[in-house]
């Protein structure tokens, strides 16, 4: 298991959303509405993937970047930043989301300049909080795995 770092008290409500994948029409409109309810940058967590499937990977970066929000690094940044050949998100060969990750994948590696690849490889992995005397650790996919898939439906319990 990772080790986490010391956790960070969070007064107030707590903001956690993922995937913006390279939409910068939502994402501007999803930190709108998080100022129309008064939530502070502090208590906005992004569970990452910030660049996928969308047109401005760039633009999404900059503007989450410049937001004050907090961000785990998602499978996304952590290839981004190595310059992987793809997502890491593990899908199979045949499926559909890997045909489309082969495509968006390349555009968004295309279309992210070198200060961002770095800022991405240096986002950590996990963000531990304290909200309500209740603490919160928050990851991307499992804690032992960046590419983790997990529903609700999922029958295992979700410990790692």
């Amino acid at each position: 298991m990772v080790e986490a770092p010391d956790s960070e008290k969070v007064a107030g409500p707590l903001l956690v959303f993922g995937g913006p994948y390279s939409n910068l029409e939502a994402t501007k409109a999803l930190l709108c509405e998080a100022r129309r309810r008064a939530i502070p940058p502090g208590n906005i967590v992004c569970t990452g993937d910030l660049a996928a499937y969308c047109a401005d990977p760039q633009g999404v970066i900059d503007l989450l970047r410049r937001s004050g929000i907090r961000i785990v690094m998602g499978n996304c940044e952590e290839s981004l930043a190595a310059q992987a050949a793809d997502c890491g998100c593990g899908f199979a060969k045949d499926s559909t989301c890997a045909a489309l990750s082969g495509q968006w994948y390349p555009y968004a590696d295309r279309n992210i300049d070198a200060e961002n690849r770095a800022w991405m490889g240096s986002l950590p992995r996990q963000l531990e909080l304290e909200i309500n005397g209740r603490r919160l650790v928050v990851v991307h996919g499992g804690v032992t795995s960046i590419n983790r898939f997990i529903f609700a439906t999922c029958d295992e319990a979700i410990e790692e």
